[in-house]
């Protein structure tokens, strides 16, 4: 008894979508991986700590690494509704956020708002 064999055809169509799915997903490994897609997630970053807390917020940089879980932001600055000229509402030199460990901050500084401004 004689096996019938495919159409050549239909074995690049069958396999295809899989390794189609394999490539992308290595392609975002690597763009991601390799810090070209940091600015994508600063700007995410920014527009998300604007919108919970109301205010302007600034930061250095942002580095990830992936492996490790690990994300750090230096120098964060977020304005409040003060007047020009004042200090910011919240200033950090560094912060950090690990799936272990939480997150943190270092050199700290929080002003406290006057009751005009409540």
């Amino acid at each position: 008894m004689k096996h019938e064999a495919r159409h050549p055809i239909w074995s690049w169509i069958i396999h295809t979508p899989w390794v189609l799915g394999v490539i992308a997903f290595l392609a975002v490994v690597v763009f991601f991986g390799s810090g070209a897609g940091n600015p994508l997630l600063s700007r995410l970053l920014v527009s998300r700590l604007e919108l919970m807390t109301g205010g302007k917020v600034e930061f250095r940089a942002l580095s990830i690494r992936w492996f490790a879980m690990r994300a750090t932001i230096k120098n964060l600055v977020i304005h409040g509704r003060e007047p020009a000229g004042t200090e910011p509402l919240f200033t950090a030199s560094g912060a950090c956020y690990s799936r272990t460990g939480g997150f943190s901050t270092t050199t700290q500084r929080r002003r406290s708002p006057s009751t005009e401004e409540i």
